[in-house]
């Protein structure tokens, strides 16, 4: 019996870690940040030399990355709860039987919460650089090119808080 409840035990810390694993690709997902960001700054210098065509092409873009950014991150964040959910089952059960796994447990199971609540930040400040980006699009067809450049770059400071 208590070789059964070590190897499940040693599953959930495994299943943690490689959720844990897969939560970092999401921060090896900055690309559409980066895309997202690259997009915005070629907006600004559109913007700047009037080319309402061009501002509105690389909003377009923008818009597209940041919104998959933001999906990325809100992913992230939904698998990195259920793997919490998973290592505090597992913690509760080896701290029942005082075993060093319990220990591990929970040292993995407070990097998930760590994780946990970075993408939730970034998800939040994803979802703010959609929002300026669309403002920006909105502007930018109304002509309002100072708005347009005041949007693009409150979306940068929020690209820039996710990096």
């Amino acid at each position: 019996m208590m070789n059964i409840i070590s190897r499940v035990s040693l599953a959930f810390i495994y299943a943690g870690i490689i959720g844990l694993l897969g939560m970092s690709t999401a921060y090896a997902n900055a690309p559409h940040s980066v895309m997202a960001l690259e997009h915005i700054v070629n907006a600004q210098t559109h913007n700047q030399l009037g080319h309402k065509n061009d501002v509105k092409k690389h909003l377009t873009e923008a818009i597209k990355h940041a919104a998959e950014s933001e999906k990325m991150h809100a992913d992230s964040h939904a698998h990195t709860t259920e793997a919490i959910k998973h290592l505090k089952e597992t913690v509760k059960h080896n701290d029942m039987e005082h075993t060093l796994t319990g220990v591990y447990s929970q040292q993995t199971l407070n990097s998930a919460e760590t994780a946990e609540k970075a993408h939730a930040e970034a998800h939040k400040h994803m979802s703010e650089v959609v929002k300026h980006l669309k403002e920006a699009e909105t502007h930018n067809n109304a002509g309002h090119k100072d708005k347009v450049s005041e949007h693009l770059n409150q979306a940068i400071e929020h690209i820039e808080d996710t990096l």
